[in-house]
């Protein structure tokens, strides 16, 4: 057989190879997503986004010169951004809660605009959190966070019990086991070429457990898409364990698709917001 040909077929054993994966991932999926509260995202009722000015400004922390924006009036929200991430991943979602609440957007340390660190874990921004509220004096906040920030939420509300009136985590996870194994397996890979202490930290924390879950008193709303990168299962079993929670999975959504677009994402927080303030 000549090697073109032994290529050629190579190739499709791949691809064919890929189909498979690809074909048993979707199905495995479908089948556990119907185990827990999957919902379609409903738009109904959308406000127009506040397109005001953002308010630029940063506090000066006990070792972090934390960035951060603002925008609107009403009850106050601290918007959390994800690994990687800065206030702009959720600046769309903000403008759309700013037409009825009080929006701060910060950017965690090593973030964004905010100090670079040489160190960083969950309880430090957590830690940062708590010293932002303090340091403008917001009273009782909600704060709403995407992956890393919703863990950091979740940290907040077992630490500092009486510091929150609630929180919304989109996909977070207790553990790293929690992400699912592909992804764990591309950061590890990702960290071989070029050191990151941000994969670093998700690849070594958090260490959330239950009885810490059980500790939290306030509300909480905790979700992740049905495509989401963390597993669905760690998703319900932090809900599980938090007494005054709600959970959902969100139909056809990635780890940040809904997230990102306040559209989707403006009628799950809202609908949370009207139940518990």
């Amino acid at each position: 057989m000549k090697k073109s040909a032994k290529t050629l077929i190579a190739i499709a054993v791949l691809i064919a190879l890929i189909g498979i994966a690809t074909g048993a991932y979707f199905i495995t999926v479908d089948a556990t997503s119907k185990k827990f509260n999957l919902i379609e995202i409903s738009t109904d009722g959308i406000p127009e986004k506040n397109g005001g000015s953002l308010f630029d400004g940063f506090v000066q922390l006990s070792d972090v010169n934390m960035h951060y924006v603002s925008i609107g009036d009403g009850y106050p929200l601290i918007l959390v951004h994800g690994n990687g991430g800065s206030y702009e991943n959720l600046e769309d979602l903000g403008r759309y809660l700013a037409t009825g609440y009080k929006v701060y957007m910060v950017d965690s340390r090593c973030h964004g605009q905010s100090t670079v660190t040489d160190k960083i874990s969950y309880d430090l921004m957590a830690s940062d959190l708590k010293e932002f509220i303090t340091a403008l004096g917001i009273e009782k906040p909600v704060v709403i966070g995407h992956s890393d920030g919703g863990i950091d939420a979740l940290i907040a509300a077992i630490k500092y019990p009486d510091l929150l009136k609630g929180i919304v985590c989109f996909g977070a996870n207790t553990n790293p086991k929690g992400l699912k194994l592909y992804f764990r397996i591309w950061t590890r890979i990702s960290n071989l070429f070029k050191k990151n202490i941000l994969n670093d930290l998700m690849l070594n924390e958090p260490n959330i457990t239950k009885e810490q879950l059980q500790s939290i008193k306030i509300p909480a709303y905790i979700l992740a898409g049905e495509y989401d990168m963390v597993s669905l299962k760690d998703t319900v079993f932090i809900a599980n364990n938090i007494k005054f929670s709600r959970s959902a999975i969100i139909k056809g959504e990635g780890h940040s698709s809904y997230v990102y677009d306040g559209k989707k994402s403006y009628n799950l927080v809202n609908d949370f917001l009207k139940d518990i303030l």
